[in-house]
């Protein structure tokens, strides 16, 4: 019986106007533009065409350069032994992963990336 009446004063609103104060102290909702409002959909960060194309490009060098590094090495290099041929391919594949990330660290910081949130001035 107590669990009852419990949750019976949790409901009522508390007279000093608590509860009043924590629904003011949520941050307020941000504008939506005329697009927003009739869709209902949330807004989409922009992303630059060089972003793109760096990551398309720098996607199909490491699908193509490991393959390439070990065939060529396993022909030309290794004369036929698998295993250092292998080995080439998979350095390679760590070598674009690494200049990927350094050329997305550059472009990080020369500010050409995506900014992280706009900045109101005055």
């Amino acid at each position: 019986m107590p669990r009852a009446r419990k949750s019976a004063q949790a409901k009522q609103p508390r007279a000093d106007g608590a509860d009043h104060a924590a629904r003011e102290a949520s941050p307020p909702r941000p504008r939506l533009g005329p697009r927003e409002e009739a869709t209902g959909a949330p807004r989409r960060a922009q992303i630059p065409g060089s972003v793109v194309g760096k990551l398309v490009a720098f996607s199909l060098l490491l699908l193509v350069a490991p393959i390439l590094v070990y065939f060529a090495s396993l022909n030309l290099v290794f004369s036929g032994s698998t295993t250092p041929a292998a080995i080439a391919a998979a350095v390679t594949a760590n070598i674009v992963l690494a200049a990927y990330v350094y050329a997305a660290w550059i472009e990080d910081q020369e500010g050409g990336g995506v900014p992280a949130q706009k900045q109101k001035t005055g």
